[in-house]
């Protein structure tokens, strides 16, 4: 009989999809989180506490402060210093579209080779690469439905892998 994980899903690799928790609309480049971005932080870590979301063993985020911000509180509780690659940043100035989707596809590609497939690995992001990942990615659900469309600050998805990428859920933080 196979190892049973959370919820009762046989071992396998779970990736956790955020996009990062509200910013403030302050006209810089760089925003940092709102108050209410940074309650959704805080939030985070509760819900991994009690264990409404997997605990990750890898922590990823994009370049930008608010993506950071968005896993500060629980990269200190969990004591796991997230990964900043640019591998998850926006699409930015210059880059052709053809170009950002294979940074997004890059990026599948270095998580199934990379990491082991008992990992829970949280991947903190921007709309635009939700899109974009979601247009590329295998899954069995179709990811062209409506409600996958609709990302708002601290909304996530949980995928697991075996052959194809399976949603197991999809959620907002609430702060």
């Amino acid at each position: 009989m196979e190892s049973q994980d959370f919820f009762g899903y046989d071992i396998q690799m779970k990736i956790i999809l955020f996009r990062h928790a509200e910013k403030t609309n302050d006209g810089s480049a760089n925003p940092k989180l709102s108050q209410r971005g940074e309650k959704q932080a805080q939030k985070l870590v509760s819900e991994v506490s009690a264990k409404k979301i997997p605990a990750p063993q890898i922590l990823m985020v994009s370049p930008r402060l608010r993506t950071q911000q968005t896993f500060e509180h629980l990269a200190r509780a969990l004591k796991i210093k997230p990964a900043v690659t640019p591998l998850l940043d926006e699409r930015v100035s210059g880059e052709s579209k053809e170009d950002f989707r294979r940074r997004v596809q890059e990026l599948l590609v270095l998580l199934q080779m990379d990491y082991q497939k008992e990992e829970c690995i949280y991947l903190c992001t921007h709309y635009d690469w939700i899109e974009e990942f979601l247009s590329v990615v295998e899954c069995t659900s179709d990811l062209s439905q409506l409600k996958y469309q609709q990302w708002n600050s601290g909304q996530w998805m949980w995928l697991n892998k075996a052959d194809l990428w399976d949603v197991v859920k999809f959620d907002q933080i609430q702060p």
